[in-house]
């Protein structure tokens, strides 16, 4: 199920949405050709924690990047803006 930044503070910390929002975030190679994300390029970051049961999980955030603007970028990935990215993020628990 995927969640909204106040969604995912709910479900875990402020502390631990903003570690993840602060992780690098790395292409997840899924094509998003012929979906609501067509032109777009996904990247992921993730952060481990234990929930409340003692459980291991996994606190995913997922953002979409304008896909020429990644091409702009070349090698050089600051020249993204992740704010903007970060700001429209999915995020999901694993």
């Amino acid at each position: 199920m995927l969640l909204t930044r106040s969604q995912a503070v709910n479900e875990t910390t402020l502390e631990l949405v903003t570690m993840v929002e602060g992780t690098d975030v790395a292409f997840t190679n899924t094509v998003t050709d012929g979906t609501a994300n067509h032109g777009y390029t996904q990247f992921s970051a993730c952060q481990t924690f234990v929930d409340a049961d003692g459980d291991d999980c996994t606190l995913e955030m997922v953002v979409y990047v304008d896909s020429a603007g990644v091409d702009a970028a070349g090698d050089d990935m600051s020249n993204i803006d992740w704010g903007t990215a970060i700001a429209n993020a999915d995020y999901s628990i694993i």
